[in-house]
């Protein structure tokens, strides 16, 4: 009877631009209070705690789909894990309307990370009569971002002149 983990999701994004920000600056001033570039390590989750993976149905599914994006990038049917007519909330205050957007996000992210590792954490779905299937799906992903590879190729690049 202990909540042992919380889940926070918060779009830092649209926050920043509702205080007359943007993303990079709000990252960068958090950066510099913090000391830089690298994050301490979390601490393990207490031994009793096990997550729950659902290892059939809707959520073992879109557990599978997010894998397939981020591990291999695979194009995806979008059929098999959204309905046609899906609005999907983005980060940044962003939306996504239509399969084709929405597959375009993921596709990007995934395209955007050079991944060392894709875990599945915990994966549930919620399913109540009269209302849509929910389903949470908490994931780690570890790796460099693409934006990294750019910046050190124009240093390289400035640096040979």
């Amino acid at each position: 009877n202990k909540i042992v983990h919380e889940w926070l999701v918060r779009d830092q994004a649209a926050i920043a631009r509702q205080i007359g920000s943007n993303e990079k600056e709000l990252a960068q001033k958090w950066l510099d209070a913090s000391g830089g570039y690298f994050k301490a390590a979390m601490p393990a989750a207490p031994s009793y705690y096990v997550s729950h993976i659902e290892q059939k149905g809707h959520a073992a599914k879109y557990a599978d789909f997010l894998e397939q994006i981020f591990r291999s990038f695979q194009k995806i049917n979008a059929d098999h894990f959204y309905a046609q007519q899906i609005i999907s909330a983005l980060p940044g205050g962003e939306s996504a309307v239509g399969q084709n957007q929405i597959m375009q996000f993921w596709q990007s992210l995934a395209g955007s990370l050079e991944l060392s590792s894709f875990q599945v954490e915990h994966s549930v779905a919620n399913e109540r009569e009269g209302r849509p299937i929910a389903v949470a799906v908490r994931w780690r992903a570890k790796g460099i971002h693409g934006f990294l590879d750019v910046m050190a190729s124009q240093q390289a690049a400035h640096s040979k002149f």
